[in-house]
This record gives structure tokens, sequence and C-alpha cells, in this order.
């Protein structure tokens, strides 16, 4: 259980650090002319994968939905623990 919750918390962190590219990938899409280049910064600190998921960052609904998916995949990893294999 304890590998699959870092699994799940490393998981939450690689989106948190990698989700600003996907967007501005997309961006590059549906707006002609924006240049490629990198937009993310060095991989988050564990400080601030704490902060997401304790709700004590930034009031934004982004930071909130990215909290509830931290706690989504950590529930995840509780709940298929305690389902009985077959």
């Amino acid at each position: 259980m304890l590998l699959r919750l870092t699994v799940a918390i490393l998981s939450f962190a690689l989106f948190v650090w990698f989700s600003p590219q996907i967007y501005y990938a997309y961006y590059r899409l549906i707006i002609p002319g924006l240049p490629p280049q990198w937009v993310i910064g060095w991989y988050p600190e564990a400080g601030a994968v704490v902060t997401l998921l304790s709700f004590t960052g930034s009031t934004t609904l982004s930071a909130h939905a990215k909290g509830v998916l931290g706690w989504c995949l950590v529930a995840t990893v509780l709940i298929a623990r305690r389902r009985p294999r077959r």
C-alpha cells in the first residue's frame, strides 16, 4: 500500500508540474503564432504539493481542483486496498 500511495502522490506532483506545458501546447493549436517554448519550471517541492493537498495555497478554482484530484488519487489507493481480492 505504501508503494501505491507513493506512486499516487508522485503522479499528482508530476501532473501539477507538467500540466502548464500541456495547456500551452493546446493554446498553440488554437492561437496561431505562439512560439514553441517551455513554460514549466523546476519540479515542485514537497511543500508545494502539501499546500495543494491541504487547500492552504491559492484560493483559485484551479488550485482547489488540483487538491481534489490529489485527494481522489489518495482515496483510490486506500479504497482499492480495502477491497478483498478474489
